[in-house]
């Protein structure tokens, strides 16, 4: 049985010389509907709508399953872990980030590295199951960036949706300055 469902946003800054400038866990509740509008089809072979990040409503059927990832190349600001400058409250609708930072290698964009995943850990100790989402970030830039907003996006071929969507206190937010790196995880942790 599960007992509770938890998210996380944990980042990471390092310096060109790869030595670890600051590190930030945050606890999230910011899975958004389309979560578990997919789930549900998952559990119950039965279709569902959801939004994409263009607002378009469409549906996911359970034939659409195998074809969703969360795995994106280098490059894509489609999907995988996103960044934002937007400082709007999350919403359960929200289906696009407020004001992505796009991939780039100039001022104001960020260099989107490959977006991976890790295998499901289960702590029986602890009671917790956790899944984490990560990806790196380089600012090839020379002004400073600073980062308010993390989202998780799939595709499901043709379109792209968001599933997640974090605001970050504004006390917390970091600044990644020209030439270094930002990892970020996503982090969704079920306790039994």
């Amino acid at each position: 049985m599960v007992d509770e469902v938890k998210a996380y946003v944990i980042y990471e800054i390092r310096k060109p010389d790869g030595k670890v400038k600051k590190r930030k866990t945050m606890k999230s509740d910011s899975l958004v509907a389309n979560f578990l509008r997919i789930v549900k089809v998952c559990l119950t072979n039965e279709a569902e709508n959801v939004i994409d990040a263009n607002g378009n409503l469409f549906t996911v059927s359970p034939s659409d399953l195998p074809s969703i990832k969360s795995d994106a190349p280098e490059g894509d600001d489609k999907f995988g872990i996103l960044l934002g400058t937007g400082t709007t409250e999350v919403s359960p609708n929200d289906y696009a980030l407020e004001s992505k930072i796009p991939h780039g290698d100039v001022d104001n964009s960020l260099h989107y590295y490959t977006s991976s995943h890790k295998s499901i850990v289960v702590d029986t100790a602890t009671k917790k199951t956790t899944l984490d989402f990560i990806r790196d970030f380089q600012n090839k830039g020379t002004v400073n960036i600073t980062i308010s907003e993390v989202g998780l996006a799939v595709e499901i071929y043709p379109h792209y949706v968001l599933i997640f969507r974090h605001i970050i206190p504004s006390e917390e937010r970091p600044t990644v300055s020209s030439n270094e790196y930002i990892t970020f995880t996503v982090r969704i942790e079920i306790t039994s």
